[in-house]
């Protein structure tokens, strides 16, 4: 079973194409291509312009996740292991720090960030081992 995290995130960053050096790279650790149309999209979980990452000094990105993304991630998990929706769970704790990047969410970015779980682990479904 895989927890499709990195599908959720390619669906609200609104990717539009996958470099087939990337696609096959990620192929190669499996035993066959993971059987799901990439690019991936959600209707509902695109939020192209919003920041998962972490940022550093002088606006550059850190390649760990801030509040917003650790909570995306959180909604992959929860519906991989408990077959249950994310949709409509509590926000995340405001445990981040603006120097980061973070800001509170609002409920519309809760939302998509919500959807955008659901859908992936929906999408993937018996691709990632799931039900």
């Amino acid at each position: 079973m895989a927890a499709p995290c990195g599908l959720a995130w390619q669906v609200v960053r609104g990717v539009k194409q996958i470099p087939a050096a990337c696609k096959s790279a990620v192929d190669g650790q499996y035993k066959a291509p993971l059987a799901l149309k990439l690019p991936f999209s959600v209707a509902g979980g695109a939020l192209p312009d919003y920041m998962l990452f972490r940022l550093l000094g002088k606006g550059k990105i850190d390649k760990h996740p801030n509040v917003a993304g650790q909570y995306l991630n959180a909604c992959v998990f929860y519906e991989t292991l408990f077959g249950k929706s994310p949709i409509g769970a509590a926000m995340p704790l405001n445990t981040g720090s603006a120097a980061s990047g973070d800001k509170p969410l609002t409920k519309a970015q809760l939302l998509a960030l919500q959807t955008a779980a659901h859908g992936a682990v929906q999408g993937c479904g018996k691709a990632c081992g799931l039900k």
